[in-house]
Protein backbone atom coordinates (compact mmCIF):
# COMPACT_ATOMS: atom_id res chain seq x y z
CA UNK A 1 0.00 0.00 0.00
CA UNK A 2 1.46 3.47 -0.73
CA UNK A 3 0.55 6.21 1.58
CA UNK A 4 1.38 9.85 0.69
CA UNK A 5 1.48 13.23 3.27
CA UNK A 6 0.43 16.14 1.00
CA UNK A 7 1.12 19.65 2.25
CA UNK A 8 -1.78 21.21 3.50
CA UNK A 9 -3.13 25.12 2.68
CA UNK A 10 -0.61 27.50 3.66
CA UNK A 11 2.49 25.36 4.15
CA UNK A 12 5.78 26.59 3.41
CA UNK A 13 7.21 27.01 0.26
CA UNK A 14 10.36 25.14 0.99
CA UNK A 15 7.57 22.01 2.29
CA UNK A 16 8.12 18.61 0.76
CA UNK A 17 6.06 15.34 -0.21
CA UNK A 18 7.35 12.75 1.16
CA UNK A 19 7.22 9.41 0.04
CA UNK A 20 7.71 6.00 2.14
CA UNK A 21 9.61 2.78 0.51
CA UNK A 22 6.89 0.01 0.14
CA UNK A 23 7.71 -2.92 2.93
CA UNK A 24 8.30 -5.36 0.13
CA UNK A 25 11.23 -3.70 -1.54
CA UNK A 26 14.45 -5.52 -1.49
CA UNK A 27 16.88 -4.68 1.09
CA UNK A 28 19.59 -2.27 -0.81
CA UNK A 29 16.83 -0.31 -1.75
CA UNK A 30 15.17 0.21 1.21
CA UNK A 31 18.32 1.69 2.44
CA UNK A 32 18.69 3.89 -0.22
CA UNK A 33 15.78 5.22 -0.19
CA UNK A 34 15.88 6.28 3.43
CA UNK A 35 19.03 7.94 2.42
CA UNK A 36 17.32 9.80 -0.12
CA UNK A 37 14.51 10.39 2.14
CA UNK A 38 16.86 11.87 4.58
CA UNK A 39 18.52 14.32 2.48
CA UNK A 40 15.52 16.04 1.32
CA UNK A 41 15.06 18.23 4.95
CA UNK A 42 18.46 19.33 4.61
CA UNK A 43 18.61 20.22 1.02
CA UNK A 44 15.08 22.35 1.86
CA UNK A 45 16.85 23.88 4.52
CA UNK A 46 19.79 25.32 2.68
CA UNK A 47 17.87 26.21 -0.66
CA UNK A 48 15.81 28.02 2.35
CA UNK A 49 18.23 30.06 4.30
CA UNK A 50 19.33 31.18 0.87
CA UNK A 51 16.27 32.56 -0.21
CA UNK A 52 16.00 34.15 2.81
CA UNK A 53 19.27 35.80 2.91
CA UNK A 54 18.20 37.13 -0.73
CA UNK A 55 15.24 38.64 0.23
CA UNK A 56 16.45 40.31 3.50
CA UNK A 57 18.93 42.02 1.42
CA UNK A 58 15.94 43.37 -1.15
CA UNK A 59 14.24 44.44 1.60
CA UNK A 60 17.15 46.35 3.39
CA UNK A 61 17.95 48.01 0.23
CA UNK A 62 14.89 48.60 -0.39
CA UNK A 63 14.23 50.55 2.92
CA UNK A 64 17.24 52.02 3.19
CA UNK A 65 16.49 55.81 2.73
CA UNK A 66 18.26 58.15 0.10
CA UNK A 67 19.44 61.56 1.36
CA UNK A 68 18.77 64.30 -0.68
CA UNK A 69 21.43 66.75 -1.62
CA UNK A 70 22.63 69.29 -3.68
CA UNK A 71 25.82 69.29 -6.10
CA UNK A 72 27.84 71.77 -7.42
CA UNK A 73 31.25 71.06 -9.43
CA UNK A 74 34.86 72.37 -7.62
CA UNK A 75 35.23 75.84 -9.10
CA UNK A 76 38.85 77.02 -10.31
CA UNK A 77 38.68 80.50 -9.46
CA UNK A 78 41.33 83.61 -9.43
CA UNK A 79 42.90 84.31 -6.03
CA UNK A 80 45.37 87.09 -4.98
CA UNK A 81 48.72 86.00 -4.18
CA UNK A 82 48.77 86.58 -0.10
CA UNK A 83 52.00 86.35 1.94
CA UNK A 84 50.76 84.87 5.10
CA UNK A 85 52.35 84.63 8.48
CA UNK A 86 51.02 83.60 12.12
CA UNK A 87 51.93 85.75 14.82
CA UNK A 88 50.46 87.51 18.62
CA UNK A 89 49.58 90.55 19.60
CA UNK A 90 51.70 93.19 21.53
CA UNK A 91 50.38 95.91 22.85
CA UNK A 92 52.09 99.21 21.44
CA UNK A 93 53.57 100.38 24.29
CA UNK A 94 54.32 98.58 27.77
CA UNK A 95 55.47 99.88 30.66
CA UNK A 96 56.83 98.55 34.39
CA UNK A 97 56.21 101.25 36.73
CA UNK A 98 58.19 101.36 39.77
CA UNK A 99 58.31 104.18 42.77
CA UNK A 100 61.87 105.65 42.83
CA UNK A 101 62.14 106.16 46.68
CA UNK A 102 61.23 103.41 49.43
CA UNK A 103 58.44 103.67 51.76
CA UNK A 104 54.97 102.39 53.05
CA UNK A 105 51.87 102.50 50.36
CA UNK A 106 49.25 104.90 52.07
CA UNK A 107 46.81 104.81 48.87
CA UNK A 108 46.26 102.45 45.44
CA UNK A 109 44.37 104.12 43.48
CA UNK A 110 43.73 101.68 40.81
CA UNK A 111 43.31 97.56 39.93
CA UNK A 112 43.66 95.57 36.83
CA UNK A 113 42.39 96.08 33.59
CA UNK A 114 41.53 99.63 34.67
CA UNK A 115 42.01 102.19 31.54
CA UNK A 116 44.39 105.53 32.93
CA UNK A 117 45.22 108.57 31.15
CA UNK A 118 48.26 109.98 31.31
CA UNK A 119 49.18 111.81 34.61
CA UNK A 120 46.75 109.61 36.27
CA UNK A 121 47.61 108.96 39.84
CA UNK A 122 48.15 105.00 40.73
CA UNK A 123 49.48 104.76 44.29
CA UNK A 124 51.09 106.70 46.32
CA UNK A 125 53.51 106.27 50.01
CA UNK A 126 52.95 107.77 52.99
CA UNK A 127 54.67 111.39 52.14
CA UNK A 128 55.20 112.65 55.94
CA UNK A 129 59.13 112.02 55.92
CA UNK A 130 59.42 113.10 52.46
CA UNK A 131 57.45 116.67 53.29
CA UNK A 132 59.53 117.22 56.58
CA UNK A 133 62.86 116.60 54.23
CA UNK A 134 61.56 119.59 52.18
CA UNK A 135 60.68 121.78 54.70
CA UNK A 136 64.21 121.28 55.99
CA UNK A 137 66.06 121.94 52.78
CA UNK A 138 63.61 124.70 52.40
CA UNK A 139 65.04 126.47 55.78
CA UNK A 140 68.54 126.13 55.12
CA UNK A 141 67.91 127.86 51.84
CA UNK A 142 66.67 130.31 52.91
CA UNK A 143 68.98 131.22 56.14
CA UNK A 144 72.13 131.10 53.27
CA UNK A 145 70.08 132.74 50.81
CA UNK A 146 69.77 135.58 53.50
CA UNK A 147 73.60 135.29 54.63
CA UNK A 148 74.64 136.09 50.92
CA UNK A 149 71.90 138.78 50.79
CA UNK A 150 73.83 140.82 54.22
CA UNK A 151 77.21 139.83 52.72
CA UNK A 152 76.68 141.71 49.34
CA UNK A 153 76.95 145.41 50.96
CA UNK A 154 79.85 143.99 53.06
CA UNK A 155 82.13 142.84 50.09
CA UNK A 156 81.26 146.51 48.15
CA UNK A 157 83.08 148.04 51.24
CA UNK A 158 85.94 145.63 51.44
CA UNK A 159 85.05 144.26 54.91
CA UNK A 160 84.65 140.74 53.39
CA UNK A 161 87.20 138.83 50.96
CA UNK A 162 86.46 138.12 47.83
CA UNK A 163 87.27 134.19 48.68
CA UNK A 164 84.61 134.49 51.85
CA UNK A 165 82.26 135.71 49.69
CA UNK A 166 82.54 132.97 47.23
CA UNK A 167 81.79 130.61 50.00
CA UNK A 168 78.94 131.91 50.62
CA UNK A 169 77.45 131.88 47.30
CA UNK A 170 78.22 127.95 46.94
CA UNK A 171 76.50 127.27 49.98
CA UNK A 172 73.78 129.10 48.86
CA UNK A 173 73.47 127.64 45.73
CA UNK A 174 74.37 123.81 47.84
CA UNK A 175 71.09 124.67 49.51
CA UNK A 176 68.93 124.92 46.62
CA UNK A 177 69.73 122.24 44.96
CA UNK A 178 69.35 119.72 48.16
CA UNK A 179 65.66 122.00 48.76
CA UNK A 180 65.23 120.33 44.89
CA UNK A 181 66.12 117.31 45.21
CA UNK A 182 63.68 116.86 48.19
CA UNK A 183 60.79 118.32 46.52
CA UNK A 184 61.52 115.72 43.97
CA UNK A 185 61.82 113.00 46.27
CA UNK A 186 58.33 114.35 47.49
CA UNK A 187 57.16 113.87 44.05
CA UNK A 188 58.19 110.49 43.37
CA UNK A 189 56.10 109.00 46.50
CA UNK A 190 53.03 109.48 44.15
CA UNK A 191 53.01 106.91 41.09
CA UNK A 192 51.41 108.08 38.06
CA UNK A 193 50.76 106.80 34.72
CA UNK A 194 53.01 107.56 31.79
CA UNK A 195 50.95 107.32 29.20
CA UNK A 196 47.38 106.38 28.32
CA UNK A 197 46.91 102.92 28.47
CA UNK A 198 45.07 99.64 30.51
CA UNK A 199 46.53 98.22 34.20
CA UNK A 200 47.77 95.12 33.29
CA UNK A 201 48.83 93.92 36.37
CA UNK A 202 49.29 95.04 40.07
CA UNK A 203 51.96 94.14 42.64
CA UNK A 204 51.10 96.20 45.76
CA UNK A 205 48.89 96.76 47.98
CA UNK A 206 47.65 99.62 50.83
CA UNK A 207 50.19 99.48 53.54
CA UNK A 208 52.95 97.24 52.03
CA UNK A 209 56.71 98.08 52.22
CA UNK A 210 58.15 99.04 48.63
CA UNK A 211 61.81 99.50 47.61
CA UNK A 212 62.79 101.30 45.18
CA UNK A 213 63.00 100.24 41.72
CA UNK A 214 60.60 97.44 42.77
CA UNK A 215 58.02 97.11 40.32
CA UNK A 216 54.34 97.92 41.29
CA UNK A 217 52.30 98.11 37.97
CA UNK A 218 52.42 96.90 34.66
CA UNK A 219 50.84 99.41 32.44
CA UNK A 220 49.94 98.74 28.45
CA UNK A 221 49.10 101.14 25.34
CA UNK A 222 46.33 99.05 23.68
CA UNK A 223 44.91 102.37 21.36
CA UNK A 224 47.02 100.25 18.61
CA UNK A 225 48.15 96.98 18.65
CA UNK A 226 50.54 95.31 16.76
CA UNK A 227 51.87 91.76 15.44
CA UNK A 228 55.75 90.64 14.87
CA UNK A 229 55.50 87.90 11.98
CA UNK A 230 58.17 85.74 10.33
CA UNK A 231 58.54 86.05 6.90
CA UNK A 232 60.71 83.49 4.76
CA UNK A 233 63.36 85.28 2.56
CA UNK A 234 61.30 84.11 -1.03
CA UNK A 235 58.28 85.93 0.16
CA UNK A 236 59.86 89.15 2.70
CA UNK A 237 60.68 90.61 -1.23
CA UNK A 238 57.25 91.38 -1.92
CA UNK A 239 56.58 93.45 1.14
CA UNK A 240 57.09 96.97 1.66
CA UNK A 241 56.04 99.77 4.42
CA UNK A 242 52.99 100.98 4.39
CA UNK A 243 51.44 98.32 2.84
CA UNK A 244 47.23 97.28 3.68
CA UNK A 245 47.32 93.87 5.93
CA UNK A 246 44.23 92.18 6.54
CA UNK A 247 44.29 90.78 10.50
CA UNK A 248 42.22 87.70 11.32
CA UNK A 249 41.68 86.91 14.94
CA UNK A 250 40.44 83.59 15.28
CA UNK A 251 39.25 84.04 19.36
CA UNK A 252 37.30 86.82 18.20
CA UNK A 253 35.85 85.58 15.03
CA UNK A 254 36.38 88.48 12.97
CA UNK A 255 38.76 90.27 10.53
CA UNK A 256 40.71 93.88 10.89
CA UNK A 257 42.74 95.70 9.30
CA UNK A 258 46.00 97.50 9.98
CA UNK A 259 49.36 98.55 7.57
CA UNK A 260 52.66 96.96 7.25
CA UNK A 261 55.24 99.37 9.27
CA UNK A 262 58.15 97.70 9.61
CA UNK A 263 60.14 94.89 7.13
CA UNK A 264 63.33 93.26 9.01
CA UNK A 265 66.22 94.06 6.75
CA UNK A 266 68.20 90.92 8.67
CA UNK A 267 67.23 87.60 9.01
CA UNK A 268 67.28 85.76 12.20
CA UNK A 269 70.06 83.32 12.28
CA UNK A 270 67.95 80.63 14.44
CA UNK A 271 64.89 80.77 11.31
CA UNK A 272 65.88 82.21 8.62
CA UNK A 273 62.97 84.33 8.90
CA UNK A 274 62.90 88.73 8.56
CA UNK A 275 60.50 89.83 11.25
CA UNK A 276 57.52 92.08 9.82
CA UNK A 277 55.35 94.68 12.26
CA UNK A 278 51.67 95.40 11.35
CA UNK A 279 50.05 97.96 13.03
CA UNK A 280 46.27 97.85 13.66
CA UNK A 281 44.02 100.15 15.75
CA UNK A 282 42.52 99.35 18.51
CA UNK A 283 40.25 102.02 19.82
CA UNK A 284 37.49 100.28 21.00
CA UNK A 285 40.32 97.91 22.90
CA UNK A 286 38.60 94.69 22.16
CA UNK A 287 42.19 93.31 20.89
CA UNK A 288 44.28 92.21 23.82
CA UNK A 289 47.64 91.25 23.80
CA UNK A 290 48.76 87.52 23.38
CA UNK A 291 45.95 86.95 21.24
CA UNK A 292 47.06 85.03 17.78
CA UNK A 293 46.98 86.35 14.68
CA UNK A 294 47.10 85.59 11.26
CA UNK A 295 48.38 88.58 8.97
CA UNK A 296 47.75 88.48 5.33
CA UNK A 297 48.90 91.03 2.82
CA UNK A 298 48.22 91.06 -0.74
CA UNK A 299 51.56 90.88 -3.13
CA UNK A 300 49.24 92.24 -6.51
CA UNK A 301 49.96 89.03 -8.19
CA UNK A 302 46.88 86.26 -8.34
CA UNK A 303 46.48 82.68 -9.21
CA UNK A 304 43.99 80.39 -10.58
CA UNK A 305 43.04 78.04 -7.21
CA UNK A 306 40.70 75.22 -6.37
CA UNK A 307 36.97 76.43 -4.26
CA UNK A 308 34.39 75.25 -2.72
CA UNK A 309 31.82 76.10 -0.61
CA UNK A 310 32.99 76.84 2.90
CA UNK A 311 29.73 75.06 3.95
CA UNK A 312 30.54 71.76 2.21
CA UNK A 313 33.26 70.86 4.35
CA UNK A 314 33.14 68.55 7.16
CA UNK A 315 35.48 66.57 9.57
CA UNK A 316 35.85 62.82 9.87
CA UNK A 317 36.07 61.35 13.09
CA UNK A 318 39.93 61.92 13.73
CA UNK A 319 39.33 65.79 13.01
CA UNK A 320 40.59 65.77 9.42
CA UNK A 321 38.11 68.13 6.82
CA UNK A 322 36.46 66.25 3.84
CA UNK A 323 33.97 66.48 1.61
CA UNK A 324 31.51 64.33 0.11
CA UNK A 325 31.20 63.77 -3.89
CA UNK A 326 28.38 62.50 -5.58
CA UNK A 327 29.06 59.41 -7.58
CA UNK A 328 26.46 59.38 -9.85
CA UNK A 329 26.66 55.88 -11.56
CA UNK A 330 25.73 54.23 -8.27
CA UNK A 331 23.82 56.64 -6.98
CA UNK A 332 26.33 57.28 -3.50
CA UNK A 333 27.76 59.99 -1.82
CA UNK A 334 31.79 59.13 -1.82
CA UNK A 335 33.72 60.78 0.91
CA UNK A 336 37.17 62.07 0.57
CA UNK A 337 39.63 64.15 2.40
CA UNK A 338 41.08 67.40 1.19
CA UNK A 339 43.79 70.26 2.67
CA UNK A 340 41.99 73.48 3.08
CA UNK A 341 43.77 76.28 2.36
CA UNK A 342 43.11 80.17 2.85
CA UNK A 343 39.64 81.56 3.08
CA UNK A 344 37.75 83.03 0.03
CA UNK A 345 35.69 85.74 -0.96
CA UNK A 346 31.46 85.14 -0.71
CA UNK A 347 32.05 82.27 1.70
CA UNK A 348 34.02 79.95 -0.40
CA UNK A 349 37.41 78.21 0.54
CA UNK A 350 40.29 77.29 -0.90
CA UNK A 351 41.40 73.30 -1.45
CA UNK A 352 44.84 72.67 -1.37
CA UNK A 353 45.03 69.27 -2.67
CA UNK A 354 42.66 66.63 -2.51
CA UNK A 355 40.08 67.68 -5.29
CA UNK A 356 40.44 68.64 -9.04
CA UNK A 357 38.15 71.50 -11.10
CA UNK A 358 34.60 70.34 -11.68
CA UNK A 359 34.55 67.33 -9.38
CA UNK A 360 31.04 66.76 -8.20
CA UNK A 361 31.00 68.15 -4.51
CA UNK A 362 28.05 67.81 -2.14
CA UNK A 363 27.41 71.30 -1.11
CA UNK A 364 23.72 71.15 0.35
CA UNK A 365 22.41 68.44 2.57
CA UNK A 366 25.62 66.40 3.38
CA UNK A 367 25.28 66.82 7.43
CA UNK A 368 24.16 63.50 8.20
CA UNK A 369 26.18 61.47 4.86
CA UNK A 370 28.36 59.00 5.46
CA UNK A 371 30.78 57.09 2.98
CA UNK A 372 28.29 55.09 0.68
CA UNK A 373 25.16 56.22 1.92
CA UNK A 374 22.49 56.54 -0.93
CA UNK A 375 21.93 59.99 -1.88
CA UNK A 376 19.61 61.79 -4.89
CA UNK A 377 20.85 65.08 -6.67
CA UNK A 378 18.06 67.81 -6.55
CA UNK A 379 17.88 70.75 -8.28
CA UNK A 380 15.74 73.27 -5.22
CA UNK A 381 17.18 73.67 -1.81
CA UNK A 382 17.54 70.85 0.59
CA UNK A 383 14.97 70.29 3.57
CA UNK A 384 16.58 70.40 6.99
CA UNK A 385 16.38 66.88 7.55
CA UNK A 386 17.84 65.88 4.48
CA UNK A 387 16.06 62.97 3.89
CA UNK A 388 13.42 61.66 1.21
CA UNK A 389 11.25 58.77 0.99
CA UNK A 390 12.92 55.93 -1.12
Amino acid sequence: MRHSHRPTLGAAPCEHIVRVVPARAPRAASRLALAAVAALPLLSIGGCGAAARADDSARQAASEATTAVRVAPAALVERPVEVRAAGALEARATADLAFQVGGRVARVAVDEGDAVTRGAVLAALDPTDYALALRQTELQAQRTADELRRARPLLDAGSIAPNDYERLVTAARQAEVTRDLAAKRLRDATLTAPFDGVVAAKRTEVGASVSPGGTAFTLVALDEVQVRVGVPEADVGALRPGQPARVELAALGRTVRGRVQLVGVAADPASRTYTVKVVVPNADRMLRAGMVATVAVATGASSRVVAVPVSAVAHDPEGAPRVYLLDAGAGRAQARRVTVGAPLAGGAVEIVDGLAAGDPVIVAGQERLRDGARVAAIAGPVASTGRTTP
